[in-house]
């Protein structure tokens, strides 16, 4: 056992460099069912995803997801995952082969060489790969596309670059009973009505965003897996203290209210947090990933999108749109 918790900790660090998308479970019940023809899981701007890299991701998730060992919910939260990193690794490799950028055979070899050391060596790795079906070929392919990916963000000066090009992209899924159909809702766009959504609070209080009205929000949507969110927190708590007239709302999706408020306190966390457990709130906003932070006006209005961890200079802008709008 002790073996399984090391590979599942290299592999969650592996796949945590591909980007923001791994942090949030289940959305649309269509995306979860594999039962798309010609081997295709998904189109993402007309490039097709394999279904062997869907399943090799199912393979990975089944381990490296947290709660329950067994269960539908479970089984469906890791078909969602995996469909969704399927996605974004094809996203990189379309992007770096369109920029020009190689994974040489050296950096592979070195990003192999860091996850086999996080694993335990050699041959803990290659074990425990065998026994959740994954090839060394796979295991290669990954450490390839976390290369791709870094290549990525350096070129471009942007840490959530994929997130990004994911949130912009138009993908279809080939699996589920409703193939053929968008797998995500339209992500809210600026100058339209934000989206409703219900939630609760960490004392179990219902909420909704249609409550606030009245009063500009700023709306971030988060998890406590999500290395990003807890770099943004911080700023969040210093922004909602200087404007005090504005709603700063921090979202959990996807998880149980023991975890989070064993993290707010943990981080000491002022913020009011709402609680989305079953993603069915943040499944309205087509996210992609996490974080992602919407400012909405007094009105209802969305007046900014940003995905990916916000810095003080976004805060800044969000603040002069808000007092702007109102």
């Amino acid at each position: 056992m002790a073996a399984r918790y090391q590979l599942a900790l290299v592999l969650l660090l592996a796949l945590a460099l591909l980007g923001a998308t791994l942090a949030w479970p289940a959305t649309p019940a269509h995306v979860l069912l594999p039962r798309g023809p010609r081997g295709v899981a998904a189109v993402v701007d007309g490039q097709a995803v394999p279904r062997a890299l869907y399943r090799r991701e199912l393979g990975i998730y089944r381990v490296t997801l947290p709660g329950p060992r067994a269960g539908r919910p479970r089984e469906a939260a890791a078909e969602d995952h995996a469909l969704r990193q399927a996605v974004a690794a094809t996203i990189i490799a379309v992007t770096a082969a369109r920029w020009g950028l190689v994974a040489t055979p050296a950096a592979v070899r070195a990003e192999f060489a860091r996850m086999r050391k996080e694993a335990g060596g050699e041959q803990a790795l290659a074990a425990i790969a065998r026994a959740e079906g994954l090839r060394r070929a796979d295991l290669w392919d990954m450490a390839r596309t976390a290369v791709l990916d870094d290549l990525l963000r350096r070129r471009s000066g942007d840490p959530h670059l994929v997130d990004r090009l994911y949130s912009r992209a138009r993908v279809t899924y080939d699996v589920g009973p409703q193939a053929g159909q968008r797998g995500l809702a339209p992500a809210p766009r600026v100058g339209h009505p934000a989206p409703e959504l219900a939630a609760t609070t960490l004392a179990d209080r219902p909420m909704a965003l249609s409550d606030l009205r009245g009063a500009p929000v700023v709306l971030t949507m988060w998890a406590t897996t999500c290395t990003w969110c807890r770099v943004e927190m911080p700023l969040l708590e210093r922004f909602a203290r200087a404007h005090p007239g504005v709603h700063v709302i921090a979202l959990d999706v996807g998880e149980d209210r023991a975890t989070v408020a064993a993290y707010a306190r943990a981080l000491g966390l002022q913020l009011p947090i709402w609680l989305d457990p079953t993603a069915d709130a943040a499944s309205a906003y087509g996210l992609s990933g996490l974080p992602a932070t919407f400012a909405i006006d007094s009105g209802g209005v969305v007046r900014t999108v940003a995905i990916g961890a916000l810095v003080g200079r976004q805060l800044g802008g969000i603040s002069r749109q808000l007092r702007t709008d109102r």
